[in-house]
């Protein structure tokens, strides 16, 4: 994964270490934290060594680091701090991971929205073809309440015996076949 590739890197590492140290950092406790790692101390040490000739002599060589306070004339004698573009570009890089995790979370919510909306859709149209396709029946003691609940008089309802009884007939049900 690039990301992590890249937040992982060398120059990522040592402007962490300056962020991690917000009051400045000794160029002796810096050696030390990279003791373990020698190629990556003397690419840390260039960024040290040029924070230290900008100072001395107004250079403006590119480096995440700039000179806090000289005790002497020997590196060791110096303290560094987080440049202030170094500073800023860490935090720019810090929010820029979290944007991206931030789209990778609301990607995969959006993927599970999708899922459940069509999964919904899919039940919905199941459920109602089960509906269109399944058998209405109406046994006689619903009929007969159909009947009651209809205001009839004689003026504007009239009910022949003959289609009730026809009407009976084809709503009720007929008993299955037997084996």
């Amino acid at each position: 994964n690039i990301e992590e590739k890249i937040g992982d890197s060398i120059h990522i590492r040592a402007v962490r270490y300056g962020a991690e140290h917000p009051n400045g950092f000794s160029y002796s406790n810096i050696q030390n934290h990279y003791s373990r790692r020698a190629e990556e101390w003397e690419v840390v040490k260039v960024f040290l060594l040029a924070a230290k000739r900008n100072k001395e002599s107004g250079l403006n060589i590119t480096t995440p680091f700039q000179v806090l306070r000289n005790r002497g004339s020997a590196d060791e004698d110096t303290d560094f701090i987080l440049s202030y573009e170094a500073a800023f570009n860490y935090l720019d890089f810090q929010e820029l991971k979290q944007a991206i995790n931030n789209a990778k979370s609301a990607s995969l919510t959006a993927v599970i929205a999708i899922g459940i909306s069509v999964a919904s859709m899919v039940f919905s149209i199941y459920y109602s073809q089960m509906q269109i396709n399944s058998q209405t029946v109406i046994d006689y003691d619903q009929f007969q309440q159909l009947i009651q609940a209809i205001p009839t008089d004689k003026e504007s309802v009239k009910i022949d015996e003959k289609q009730l009884d026809s009407a009976l007939k084809v709503l009720t049900p007929k008993p299955a076949p037997q084996k």
